[in-house]
C-alpha cells in the first residue's frame, strides 16, 4: 500500500486528462490548452487533496472469477500514507493494510499474523510527473464524454476509454470522475486476454476530502498475541546516465548497441542481500527496450526457444508483443526485453560483451 499514491495519481491525473481531451466540457477545463498547461492545472487540483476517506467496493467478474471486496480506506496521497481495513468478504473481514510511507504492515485476521515491510530502501516518488502521464494517456486512448451522472452522491462526468491500437491485452473502460475534485468516484475497466474478458468495477462511497486526518492514523501495533514477521524489500536507486550508475556498481555495466531511434531513459540498480541487478531502460516514441545484468541466476522458461549468444546457450521467449532473450556468461545473467522483433532483440544481445571487469564501487 505504500505505492498506493502512484496508481491513484495515475488514475486521477489520467482521468482528468481524459476530461480535458474530450473537448466537450465547459467551465475551468474549457479552451485550447497545451500539454504543459493541462499538467499544471491537474497538479494544482491534485495537490489540493491533502487526505481522503471512503468506503470502497471492488467487484471482479470474469470467466472463472466472481469476487467482491469491501474496505474502508483513509489516505494522505502526497505523503504515501494509507490505511485500509477490509469488511468483506467474510474470509477477509478484519484484514488490515497500513503504511506510513517508510513501513507497511499487513495483518491477516483469520491467521492472526502481522507482516512488516521496511520501505526505507525504496525511492518512492514524492511528486508524479503529471506532464508525462498526460502524454501517455492521450497517446494510448481515444476518449469520449458520455454526459454526466450522479454516483454515490457526487456529480460526475462520464468518460469512455478506447485503446487507439489493437493489442493482445486490451483495456476498455468507463470512468465517472468527480467534477469538483477530479477524483475517480467509479471506474469500470474490462481487460481482454486470449478471448477471455475480466471486468473490474470500483466505487468510492461516503467520499470525503481534507478532513484533518492525523498522521497517527497510519501507525500500527499488531495484537500482542499475533505472529509477527519482518521483511526488508530490495533497495532501488535510479540514475540518469550509465556512467553515474557505473560508479555505484562493482561490476562492468553492459554497453549494448540499441536501434538508432532508442535513447537511454534511465538506469536502475536493485540490491537485496548481496544480489545486485542493473537495468538499462531505453525508449523511443512507440516502444521500450530493457537490458539487464545481474550477479545471480534466475531460471529461464523451459518453454523458450534455444538461442546462442557468443557461443553461450540462451533462450528466447515471447509473451504477447513482448520478447525476451536470456543467457548467462562468466557468472552473470543477462537479458534483453522489449516490444521488438526477435531479430532486433538478438542483435542487441549479441552486441553485449561478456565481461567480469569490476570497478571500485562496493555492492
Amino acid at each position: 500500500m505504500a505505492t498506493n499514491k502512484s496508481p491513484l495519481a495515475l488514475s486521477a491525473v489520467g482521468l482528468a486528462v481524459l476530461l480535458v481531451t474530450s473537448g466537450c466540457l465547459s467551465g475551468p477545463l474549457g479552451g485550447d490548452l497545451t500539454t504543459d498547461q493541462i499538467g499544471e492545472r491537474i497538479e494544482q487540483k491534485y495537490t489540493e487533496i491533502d487526505s481522503y476517506e471512503a468506503n470502497v467496493t471492488t467487484m471482479i467478474s470474469g470467466t472463472d472469477m466472481d469476487q467482491t471486496t469491501v474496505m474502508h480506506t483513509v489516505a494522505k496521497p502526497e505523503s504515501s500514507m494509507t490505511r485500509t481495513e477490509y469488511t468483506g468478504p467474510d474470509s477477509m473481514a478484519g484484514d488490515l493494510v497500513v503504511s506510513n510511507g517508510s513501513a507497511m504492515w499487513t495483518y491477516d485476521a483469520s491467521e492472526n499474523t502481522a507482516r512488516k515491510l521496511d520501505l526505507s530502501g525504496l525511492e518512492l516518488p514524492t511528486t508524479p510527473n503529471y506532464g508525462q502521464l498526460v502524454e501517455q494517456f492521450t497517446d494510448q486512448y481515444d476518449i469520449t464524454q458520455q454526459g454526466t451522472a450522479t454516483v454515490a452522491g457526487r456529480d460526475t462526468y462520464v468518460l469512455e476509454l478506447t485503446p487507439k491500437e489493437d493489442t493482445e491485452f486490451a483495456t476498455n473502460g468507463t470512468v465517472w470522475i468527480d467534477t469538483e475534485r477530479w477524483f475517480p468516484v467509479k471506474t469500470e475497466l474490462s481487460m481482454s486476454l486470449q478471448n477471455e474478458t475480466t471486468t473490474v468495477t470500483t466505487v468510492y462511497r461516503n467520499l470525503t476530502f481534507n478532513t484533518g486526518v492525523p498522521n497517527s492514523t497510519f501507525e500500527y501495533e499488531p495484537p500482542a498475541d499475533a505472529t509477527v514477521e519482518t521483511t526488508t524489500l530490495p533497495s532501488v536507486q535510479t540514475y540518469d546516465s550509465r556512467d553515474e550508475a557505473a560508479q555505484n556498481v562493482s561490476y562492468a555495466l553492459p554497453e549494448p548497441d540499441v536501434p538508432e531511434s532508442f535513447d537511454l531513459d534511465q538506469v536502475s540498480v536493485t540490491r537485496s542481500e548481496g544480489n545486485v541487478s542493473v537495468s538499462l531502460q531505453y525508449a523511443n516514441e512507440t516502444s521500450s527496450l530493457s537490458v539487464m545484468k545481474r550477479n545471480y541466476q534466475m531460471g529461464a522458461s523451459p518453454d523458450g526457444e534455444t538461442v546462442s549468444i557468443h557461443g553461450e546457450t540462451g533462450t528466447y521467449q515471447s509473451v504477447g508483443s513482448i520478447g525476451i532473450v536470456t543467457w548467462e556468461c562468466d557468472g552473470y545473467q543477462y537479458s534483453v526485453t522489449g516490444s521488438l522483433s526477435e531479430a532486433a532483440l538478438m542483435s542487441t544481445a549479441e552486441s553485449i560483451e561478456c565481461t567480469s571487469i569490476t570497478t571500485a564501487a562496493s555492492i
